[in-house]
């Protein structure tokens, strides 16, 4: 491990009190390294004799084809393997010689299964050089973002740090906020009412007398993990309590619970300066991104806010991220997931989050943005979220902001996702504007719908892009504008990022009927002639979205492009615009929707959609 020490400055004139200053410090550091060393032999040698390591192997069994077990352990010499089936199924495919079967009542999964054999744990066996295994009899990674570690990793850390998770994250913290955490819930899984008692996973946590001191706790997805023995007997009296709980039923948010808990339950504890150290994230010290609510305002008011918390689950299955989403119902959940625009929307959003994922994502990479600007109740934010991208989430209305923050805690993505409760407009970077909005409900028609009279309202400030973003350094991987006809206005105050490509994708939803722009203000001629600057002078290219339900309007795409730009994206055939003139004949045609939805990207990428 490199460390890089500063060397400390005299300060003073004086020779003595400076020599002093610099041995005190020569010691510090020789101090430090050598208790670092120690600490850390075992986990940084890659020789560590494991020949000399105890090693117990507890398998959580239902139905599952254990063959890959065989190969995977080959080269370890574990001493005990036992398997807990709860399914009253023979073992399938690994059953080694005097393997422990034990048989339990179907209930709690995998985490009751582990927390009833630590419950059984001997004291002779609580030693330092002990290490179970605690592995799930399916190889499936539900979680997405995540690859299993090397097992003779997972040991090496389980050594040095107490406990280790095999599936190893690339889009997701290891550590979370503490007050993050404790605010996670889940009414539904697979479609299945699992609600527990307990408001939150914090109540839980109470209940059970677990305490996670620091503000940053260590959380393993997956269920496989390696932890010391002597981690185990020291929470000894935690174990009954937990078995207790989990025996509620089969699938159960308490499982949730005990899931997200392993880590933090049984890894060391962070000493006072890694956890000061650790606990500070990317919008945290990006001070070159304004306006973002500090995370201590977010707050959970789910008994203030009258939307119901749902499982969000219709973009499963269409790319890598497999994980759904919860988030409260203002009446957009059944929008997303049926209308066939926005269909098509969620597909190439998950296109472009599956592209950064495979091909771009890297362990630290912060620097690349979604912004969903209109975002109402957060549904795209937070998908790309999930992804690992840094999410900005703007939006005027305060009830949609109070509901976006919930979804961020619930869903356990404050480490990706921040919510600017303003909007972007036109104007002058130095300049302010600002729009009445009401100061209740969370409207997706709004600002072109009429709001009640009774209504109160509040102003809130417009800004170009460049006010929020004034560094320009950020690649924008996506952004998502959907302003119910101030289009125009949003995309003027993003120009310089245009012009720079900066943003690698937008999606747009243009409202060229119904009166949204004249509501607005705007013209045709003004939209048109930002979007031909867009198209001409920056050399992006124009996808329509157009659902198959518009076979007519598909068919008139013809009239504007030659044959030749017509081509199969992302399984349909679309029409690609790169010429400015083009594109807004066509955008302003008889034959076009009310409102429909355009991909932007720079002309050089279109390459890789064919």
């Amino acid at each position: 491990m490199k460390r890089n020490f500063i060397l400390p400055k005299c300060i003073t004139s004086k020779k003595t009190r400076c020599i002093f200053t610099l041995l005190f410090f020569a010691i510090f550091v020789f101090v430090q390294l050598s208790v670092s060393n120690e600490k850390n032999r075992l986990l940084q040698q890659d020789d560590v004799d494991l020949s000399q390591v105890r090693l117990t192997l507890v398998v959580a069994y239902c139905i599952e084809d254990m063959t890959w077990m065989n190969a995977y352990f080959k080269d370890l010499n574990i001493q005990n393997v036992i398997i807990i089936s709860k399914c009253l199924e023979e073992m399938n495919g690994f059953n080694p010689p005097g393997a422990k079967i034990l048989r339990e009542r179907n209930v709690g999964r995998r985490d009751h299964s582990y927390a009833r054999w630590m419950a059984d744990m001997k004291e002779e066996d609580a030693t330092e050089n002990h290490i179970v295994l605690f592995i799930k009899a399916s190889r499936i990674l539900y979680q997405p973002g995540m690859h299993y570690r090397p097992i003779q990793d997972m040991i090496r850390i389980a050594i040095g740090h107490g406990f280790s998770c095999e599936a190893k994250p690339h889009d997701k913290p290891i550590f979370y906020r503490t007050s993050i955490l404790r605010s996670f819930q889940i009414a539904a899984h697979q479609g299945v009412n699992i609600k527990s008692q307990y408001e939150s996973m914090g109540q839980w946590l109470d209940a059970m007398g677990i305490n996670f001191p620091n503000q940053l706790t260590p959380v393993c997805y997956g269920g496989n993990f390696a932890v010391k023995a002597s981690q185990i007997y020291s929470k000894k009296e935690l174990w009954n309590r937990m078995i207790k709980s989990l025996a509620r039923a089969d699938n159960i948010e308490e499982g949730h619970f005990a899931d997200r808990a392993w880590a933090g339950i049984l890894s060391y504890t962070l000493n006072s300066d890694k956890n000061e150290m650790m606990q500070r994230g990317y919008f945290d010290d990006n001070k070159m991104i304004k306006d973002t609510l500090p995370f201590q305002d977010y707050k959970l008011n789910l008994h203030i806010l009258k939307y119901p918390l749902k499982e969000v689950n219709c973009h499963l299955n269409t790319g890598k991220n497999t994980q759904p989403i919860i988030m409260h119902d203002t009446g957009i959940i059944k929008w997303v997931c049926n209308n066939g625009g926005e269909k098509q929307v969620t597909k190439v959003m998950l296109y472009v989050f599956n592209e950064y994922y495979t091909n771009e994502k890297k362990d630290n990479d912060a620097g690349h943005l979604m912004l969903d600007v209109g975002s109402n109740a957060g549904y795209f934010g937070l998908l790309a979220a999930t992804y690992g991208l840094k999410t900005l989430a703007f939006d005027l209305q305060p009830e949609c902001v109070a509901v976006i923050q919930n979804s961020i805690l619930v869903n356990n993505l404050g480490e990706n996702m921040r919510v600017i409760p303003k909007g972007v407009s036109e104007g002058n970077v130095n300049e302010t504007t600002t729009i009445r909005v009401p100061d209740e409900g969370c409207n997706g028609r709004f600002p072109f719908a009429d709001v009640k009279k009774s209504s109160k309202h509040i102003d809130v400030e417009l800004h170009p892009l460049q006010y929020y973003l004034p560094s320009s350094s950020e690649i924008i991987e996506m952004m998502k504008v959907d302003t119910e006809g101030n289009e125009k206005r949003v995309l003027v105050g993003a120009l310089p990022f245009f012009a720079s490509q900066k943003i690698k994708n937008a999606i747009v939803e243009v409202t060229s009927g119904h009166g949204f722009w004249s509501k607005a203000g705007i013209t045709a001629e003004e939209m048109s002639d930002v979007l031909i600057q867009i198209i001409d002078e920056y050399q992006y290219a124009m996808i329509p979205l157009v659902s198959k339900n518009y076979k007519i309007f598909q068919a008139s795409m013809l009239r504007y492009v030659g044959a030749q730009n017509k081509t199969t994206i992302l399984g349909e055939e679309r029409i690609i615009f790169t010429d400015g003139k083009n594109a807004t004949e066509y955008m302003l045609s008889d034959a076009s929707p009310a409102q429909f939805d355009i991909w932007l990207l720079p002309s050089q990428y279109l390459h890789k959609l064919t």
